[in-house]
C-alpha cells in the first residue's frame, strides 16, 4: 500500500484563466465545439524565464456516444465549465508551492485543462457522425497553447528546459505529444 500526501498552501496563487479566440485558433476545441483555453503562470524569477513545465491533466476518455455526450455537460468536454481561475498549487510538477515542488516551483507554469476526452491527441477539424457529433481536437489544442505562449509576455520559443507532464490522460497524452513539442 501507498499513501501519497499532497499538501496546500494557504497562499495559493489563482492564475488566470486564457481562453482562445476562435478566429485565431478555430481548431482548438473542446469535444462539444466551445473554444478550449489554458492557465500559465509567468516565473517570478529572471533566471528560470527560459524554464517550462506543461502541464496536461487528466480526466479518463470516453469509448462511446453515450459516454462522450455525458462528458460535455462538465469542463471535461465543455470550457463552458471552466473556472474563471486555477490554483496552481495542485498541478504536481508545475506546481509553484516550493515546499512540495522545490526544484521546478519558480518555472514558468502552464496547465491544459483538458476537455477533449482524447488522451490530448485528437486531431479532428469538424463534428460528424462517426465522431458522435462531437470534436476531438486535443492536439490541435496543445499546438494552440504552445502558439499563444510563443508570443511576449511568455516567449516559449526562447525555452531552454521543457518538462511536459500530466497524469491519467494527461500522462498519455505527454507520451503522445512530448515528440511533437521537442520537434517544435
Amino acid at each position: 500500500w501507498f499513501v501519497i500526501t499532497i499538501a496546500v498552501s494557504d497562499s495559493s496563487v489563482k492564475t488566470p484563466l486564457t481562453m482562445f479566440n476562435p478566429d485565431e485558433y478555430p481548431l482548438a476545441k473542446c469535444l462539444d465545439g466551445t473554444a478550449a483555453g489554458y492557465y500559465a503562470q509567468k516565473t517570478s524569477t529572471e533566471e528560470n524565464k527560459n524554464k517550462w513545465v506543461l502541464y496536461l491533466n487528466g480526466g479518463g476518455e470516453c469509448d462511446n456516444k453515450e459516454s462522450c455526450q455525458a462528458q460535455t455537460n462538465n469542463a471535461l468536454g465543455s470550457s463552458k465549465y471552466f473556472s474563471n481561475e486555477s490554483d496552481t498549487s495542485s498541478w504536481y510538477f508545475a506546481s509553484d508551492y516550493c515546499a512540495n515542488n522545490p526544484t521546478l516551483c519558480t518555472w514558468n507554469h502552464v496547465l491544459d485543462p483538458y476537455c477533449t476526452q482524447d488522451l490530448h491527441a485528437g486531431q479532428r477539424t469538424e463534428a460528424t457522425e462517426s465522431s458522435f457529433g462531437l470534436y476531438f481536437s486535443g492536439h490541435h489544442v496543445l499546438v494552440a497553447t504552445l502558439d499563444e505562449l510563443d508570443k511576449a509576455p511568455y516567449n516559449l520559443k526562447d525555452a531552454t528546459d521543457i518538462i511536459v507532464s500530466g497524469v491519467s490522460a494527461g500522462g498519455l497524452g505527454v507520451w503522445m505529444n512530448v515528440d511533437y513539442v521537442a520537434q517544435r
